[in-house]
């Protein structure tokens, strides 16, 4: 038996691989709880319905939509087929009929609790315009802010802050320098987490700023506290893995989408940015691109039809 795997999609687990095969064999069940919930939201379905309008450019949003349905149907159908496979395997005299129970309450539950997309669209996902980068932060920053003053049971450490590429394409400044004087103003602590390439002079080292002092490294993705009551920060790409209750995207405009190649993929990447809110996804952009235009289309549609 061979077994392969990618460390990196594994990075935020907090555990070694290896060592929970040891601990669990190969007998694992379904897929994480964090994930099943995802399934069923409104940002997986945006998401999935962009990555195929990135990649179909000429298919038309409505027919988008339609396969778009087909396959989240099919993801939760394979979500039952698991329940079943799980329970099933775990006591094979009443698994069948504890597996139709769980699938049964699975069933009700999304009928009766979930709402339309179209109705969850307006909780669910922000678009956000504004004309620089600076504002784009100024704006984030107070809503981010008056989260944790109106709610007790929100903190710091339910924040994530992502973003395309290190630096700002208009103006070429470093994303995360611009986020600290405005964090800083405020006294919000973040973990800044990701690589500093020492042969590129822009790149600013990971850090964790405390609200009043900065301490920095070469590398911290394994090493960062993922657990402290902190603004987690980091590019989109790092972010794999990883999800917060909210989550607001940076330069999201920045993502070109009309000349991918193999090294980079934005109907990937874009996927990624939307799936990593648990309840709320603010996505920031300063002007109106493709990849914008389609996400708008794509929502009025769902608005528009009442999905």
């Amino acid at each position: 038996i061979t077994i392969c795997f990618d460390s990196r999609q594994d990075i935020y687990a907090g555990v070694s691989i290896v060592d929970s095969l040891n601990a669990q064999g190969f007998n694992f069940g379904s897929r994480p709880k964090p994930l099943i919930k995802q399934q069923r939201s409104v940002l997986i379905f945006i998401g999935i319905a962009l990555y195929e309008s990135i990649l179909n450019k000429a298919k038309p949003i409505s027919e988008i939509i339609t396969s778009t349905l087909e396959v989240t149907q099919r993801m939760f159908f394979e979500e039952v087929s698991e329940i079943f496979e799980k329970e099933i395997r775990d006591n094979k005299f009443v698994g069948f009929f504890k597996g139709l129970f769980k699938s049964g309450k699975l069933l009700a539950q999304r009928i009766t609790s979930t709402d339309s997309l179209s109705k969850e669209l307006n909780n669910r996902l922000k678009l956000v315009q504004k004309n620089t980068i600076n504002e784009c932060i100024d704006d984030l920053v107070i809503y981010l802010r008056s989260k944790i003053e109106e709610d007790e049971n929100v903190n710091y450490g339910d924040f994530l802050i992502i973003f395309p590429f290190h630096t700002d394409k208009k103006t070429n400044t470093p994303i995360i320098e611009a986020l600290h004087q405005s964090m800083a103003a405020l006294e919000i602590p973040y973990t800044y987490i990701g690589t500093a390439d020492y042969d590129k002079s822009y790149l600013p080292k990971p850090r964790y700023f405390d609200g009043k002092n900065i301490s920095e490294e070469k590398d911290n993705r394994l090493t960062a506290d993922l657990a402290s009551n902190s603004v987690k920060i980091m590019t989109a790409s790092n972010s794999k893995g990883y999800d917060r209750k909210y989550v607001f995207v940076l330069n999201f405009d920045d993502l070109e989408i009309d000349k991918p190649d193999n090294s980079f993929k934005p109907h990937a990447l874009s996927y990624v940015i939307l799936t990593r809110a648990v309840d709320q996804c603010v996505i920031y952009y300063k002007s109106q691109t493709t990849i914008i235009d389609k996400i708008i289309s794509i929502t009025d549609y769902i608005d528009t039809n009442k999905i």
